[in-house]
């Protein structure tokens, strides 16, 4: 199994897979002392998905997926009918909190920008406080195909999903192998912006010019997100990006 994922199986798999199972597997795989909330966490998302995704056995699951460039995992990344589902349960939670709106955002967002195979592949967040209330389903993909997030609850998850799939019918067949196994890397449309905004120059002058790794992707991410939130919300937004090299920030005494 790549460690991409501290769980990855079929669907069909994880249905017949007892919580004890499949929480060993998730307990072995995780690098830090555990706490019962945690454990206690995913047994409550196993078993709420377990009931949920009765009819959905042709599909991938993946517990606890890393997103690399954030330095954290996914709760769940469920991938049916060629769709990305990316699952954030906010466990014994009554509300949708803004932050943990765009914490779910935010790892969709990172996946569509920076994830080989997720590039051009629509991406479906779902927020899950598991105690809220239903709220209206609004579906919407903009130019990066990562819709808004949604919002549901432990009992109306599989509802959620079918409308997705029969709302975005026939999208691209999907391996989640392959999926799993892609590289994290910039889509062509950074690229081409960032050379743009460098005067023509070749973007590895950009990293020469004092902007390391780290703080590139970071930027990069954050122009993104403010695009797609642009776009969802219908505004014109003017974004000053300000450049400063690490002498700069000495001479003109920048923290």
């Amino acid at each position: 199994m790549s460690n991409r994922a501290y769980y990855s199986a079929e669907i069909s798999h994880f249905l017949n897979d007892l919580p004890k199972a499949i929480i060993g597997e998730l307990t072995r795989n995780h690098s830090q002392d555990l706490v019962y909330q945690q454990t206690g966490a995913w047994n409550s998302q196993i078993e709420i998905l377990q009931q949920q995704l009765q009819n959905f056995e042709s599909g991938h699951i993946c517990f606890e997926l890393l997103i690399p460039r954030m330095g954290k995992r996914a709760d769940v990344v469920l991938i049916l009918n060629g769709i990305i589902f990316v699952l954030e349960f906010k466990v014994g939670e009554m509300q949708y909190k803004a932050a943990d709106l765009r914490q779910t955002q935010s790892y969709a967002l990172d996946l569509s920008c920076f994830h080989e195979a997720s590039h051009n592949r629509l991406i479906i967040p779902i927020l899950i406080a598991t105690e809220s209330l239903e709220t209206s389903l609004i579906l919407d993909a903009g130019e990066l195909d990562v819709t808004s997030t949604l919002k549901a609850n432990k009992n109306n998850i599989a509802k959620i999903i079918k409308t997705c799939v029969t709302t975005f019918a026939q999208q691209p067949r999907l391996n989640p192998e392959a999926w799993l196994a892609a590289q994290y890397k910039p889509t062509p449309t950074i690229i081409e912006a960032a050379q743009a905004l460098y005067a023509n120059h070749d973007v590895s002058d950009i990293s020469r010019s004092g902007a390391d790794e780290i703080n590139l992707a970071e930027t990069s991410y954050r122009l993104n997100e403010i695009i797609h939130q642009a776009r969802v919300q219908q505004k014109k937004l003017f974004v000053l990006l300000l450049v400063c090299r690490e002498q700069e920030r000495h001479l003109w005494g920048y923290k």
